[in-house]
């Protein structure tokens, strides 16, 4: 029986492998076209057709792959060419795991969301401080939109009014962020450390383990976090 078990799960392996690479080699079709209007469409057909093929559990994850698959595009063709193979490998790999956690293929399936959740955030911090000059009002309504949406799906179980708190407190922490001169990098690394901590401190509410000792924990790596981030800043008056 467990023979049997194991060649099932590696051929769902191999399958989502396959999807993945099949995401990849789309994104990477709008990167080469630059960010062409048919490339793009494409992009987003082909992404769907993938997702939803099966259809089971896909409302579960349905927005973190609609703002993976949104950030894409977006970001792909911000980036130097250097680096758009690597980005490319990056979509790939998070909209394989977006598509393990969907079809339960995972066992520890809550820390590879975690991980997920906060590489999607991740994303989504650059693209903000690097637009958000420009439009300042726009972006950070768009901002609190997609981290209300991103919450509320990671904390479905709870109450709507947590994942509109989270997304207050994150948005706010960007506007707070955005004020000081650490570059758009450096930035989104910040404001990565604090959704890292709100995440954290959450999930650990959730399973009776918050506790005196992982808030010092959790508080510790933010300062350590910051003041490695604020060290390798080049300050400008």
């Amino acid at each position: 029986m467990a023979p049997k078990l194991k060649s099932v799960f590696q051929k769902q392996q191999s399958r989502l492998a396959l999807k993945a690479i099949a995401y990849g080699f789309f994104i990477a079709l709008v990167a080469l076209s630059g960010g062409g209007a048919f490339s793009v469409v494409l992009f987003f057909l082909a992404a769907l057709f993938i997702y939803f093929n099966p259809p089971f559990n896909s409302a579960r994850l349905f927005v973190s792959f609609i703002i993976l698959t949104l950030a894409g595009p977006l970001a792909i063709t911000e980036l130097n060419p250097v680096v758009v193979g690597l980005a490319v490998l990056v979509f790939a790999a998070l909209f394989y795991i977006i598509l393990s956690l969907k079809d339960l293929a995972f066992l520890h399936r809550e820390w590879w969301y975690f991980i997920m959740q906060l590489a999607l955030f991740y994303v989504g911090f650059l693209l903000f401080f690097y637009h958000y000059p420009a439009r300042p009002i726009i972006f950070m309504a768009i901002f609190y939109v997609a981290a209300l949406f991103l919450f509320h799906e990671r904390f479905y179980k709870e109450s709507f009014a947590l994942a509109a708190l989270l997304s207050f407190l994150l948005t706010e922490a960007a506007w707070g962020i955005s004020l000081l001169p650490l570059g758009f990098l450096n930035s989104a690394g910040a404001l990565l450390v604090v959704a890292f901590v709100l995440e954290d401190m959450i999930n650990s509410g959730r399973r009776n383990e918050l506790s005196p000792r992982l808030i010092l924990t959790d508080i510790t790596i933010a300062v350590l976090s910051f003041l490695l981030i604020f060290g390798t800043t080049v300050w400008k008056v």
